[in-house]
């Protein structure tokens, strides 16, 4: 079990996306950081070349080509800079020590399961060498996201420990004496550790907050690409939707699990409230009720809001555009069918 936790670890995880291009902070010797950016480089060379191959014998695809490109690039120049999205900067400040992320294991598991799939099909029917790269920058883009995912489930992890803590805490103090003051206290330091949290997660997120921007703004040329490749009745086209639509269902899910993740923050943060509220039902002064309606306030002024620079917010209500969307487009392409005919 220890082995298995430690193979799927943040830090073996990040090892991964290293060997498939995604550069972090590896060491802090700068020799070992030096071979390990250029070592990037040299694997975002080796693939545009093969995305300049790609615009030559993929013609009949250039947009999803194109989108592979620019997606592709702009993850590697943000990790090459941000030392991959500053994610053991956000664990260091947030003293994380668990290294259990499931959802970011069942991701990255999920998405090479994909490829593996993908390529067994199209081993069966039209391999080519070229083919099987152009799966390995699929699996790449799709593991670009990874970083983005972890530090949204660390941070769901931290907001229920301390979630669980103020419930101990606030428990434990009703045992003393000076109940009334232990409580006060324990409640202040609740407090300041949730602005932390908050403050850790907002910071050094430009990175991520572009990936995230950049994510949403070519989900949808991808899904009208496949939708325009369903309409279409052109002879081979049906082998090219076969290997499009499941990268195409993992992209978006992979896309949208950080929104999802920070609903899982906002739960917990609603049971904190819930924690803090029933402390009311046994409060005796006016000292403590005040100090509960304080810590209420607070919480209502500081909502945990993970914004894209003011365009949208990554929780549930950006899933639902986005399916809204996707499901608006892929009916007007049904309505005007009979052109693609």
């Amino acid at each position: 079990m220890n082995l298995i936790k430690s193979i799927l670890s943040v830090k073996s995880i990040m090892i991964f996306r290293l060997v498939t291009g995604m550069y972090f902070d590896i060491s802090k010797n700068k020799i070992v950081t030096i071979l390990a950016k250029a070592y990037c480089v040299l694997v975002a060379i080796v693939i545009n070349v093969l995305f300049y191959k790609g615009y030559e014998i993929r013609i009949t695809d250039p947009i999803n080509l194109f989108l592979q490109h620019i997606i592709f690039n702009s993850n590697i120049l943000s990790n090459l800079f941000s030392k991959g999205e500053y994610l053991f900067e956000f664990l260091n400040k947030i003293s994380y020590e668990d290294n259990e992320i499931p959802i970011s294991t069942l991701v990255t598991i999920l998405i090479v399961l994909e490829k593996i799939i993908s390529l067994v099909y199209i081993g069966l029917t039209n391999f080519n060498c070229l083919f099987l790269s152009f799966i390995t920058v699929d699996m790449i883009v799709h593991l670009s996201n990874i970083a983005r995912i972890m530090r949204f489930e660390i941070f769901c992890h931290r907001m229920a420990d301390l979630r669980r803590k103020v419930e101990q805490d606030l428990s434990a103090a009703r045992r003393f004496e000076d109940g009334e003051e232990v409580m006060m206290e324990k409640l202040k330091k609740c407090l300041d550790d949730y602005l932390k949290l908050l403050d850790v997660m907002n910071e050094n997120n430009g990175a991520s907050k572009f990936l995230i921007l950049l994510s949403i703004m070519t989900a949808v040329p991808r899904v009208v690409n496949i939708g325009y490749i369903i309409l279409s009745s052109e002879v081979g086209y049906i082998s090219q939707f076969n290997f499009l639509f499941p990268e195409t269902v993992v992209d978006t899910t992979v896309m949208l699990v950080p929104a999802a993740l920070s609903e899982m923050v906002n739960s917990e943060i609603e049971a904190l409230k819930l924690c803090i509220i029933k402390q009311l039902l046994v409060c005796r002064g006016e000292t403590k009720r005040d100090a509960i309606l304080n810590a209420l306030v607070l919480l209502q002024q500081h909502p945990f809001k993970y914004t894209v620079w003011r365009l949208f917010t990554v929780d549930g209500t950006l899933i639902l555009s986005v399916i809204s969307l996707f499901t608006k487009h892929i009916v007007a392409m049904v309505q005007f069918a009979h052109f693609f005919d």
